[in-house]
């Protein structure tokens, strides 16, 4: 029980125990006393709203992190689909330049094929003509 007045402060003790004695003090002292007592349980208030607060800030971070981590799994992915793509364009530019090479190899033959048919159809047809002659 607190008894305050003009002039000094008086606590007893409250507890049921042998404790009976009574303390007085100056009231400049007795505010004093209070003060601390209120910043105290300021400082107790301050101190759980600072480790809630703190305790949302690590979940925060970690949901941060969640986002991150998901961003770099996307980037991963990226480069895979960008790789798979310069490697499908690098075969369909090797098999280009592989038919580009057969077209080439094939209109030369069908050249020297077609003066040598050509030549030998020729030559085919004297001799039909030199031979319907002879006989």
């Amino acid at each position: 029980m607190i008894l305050a007045n003009s002039t000094a402060f008086s606590q007893k003790g409250t507890n049921n125990n042998t404790d009976t004695c009574t303390i007085t003090v100056s009231c400049a002292t007795a505010q004093n006393i209070a003060n601390e007592l209120v910043k105290g349980d300021s400082c107790i208030a301050e101190l759980i709203a600072a480790q809630s607060t703190l305790i949302l800030t690590k979940q925060e971070n970690k949901a941060k992190q969640g986002i991150i981590n998901a961003y770099v799994v996307k980037e991963q992915t990226y480069k895979k689909q960008v790789d798979a793509y310069k490697e499908i364009q690098d075969t369909q530019e090797s098999m280009i330049v592989g038919l580009e090479k057969r077209v080439k190899r094939s209109k030369s033959t069908s050249k020297f094929l077609g003066s040598v048919l050509g030549t030998a159809g020729s030559v085919l047809i004297v001799t039909t003509i030199v031979g319907f002659l002879m006989h």
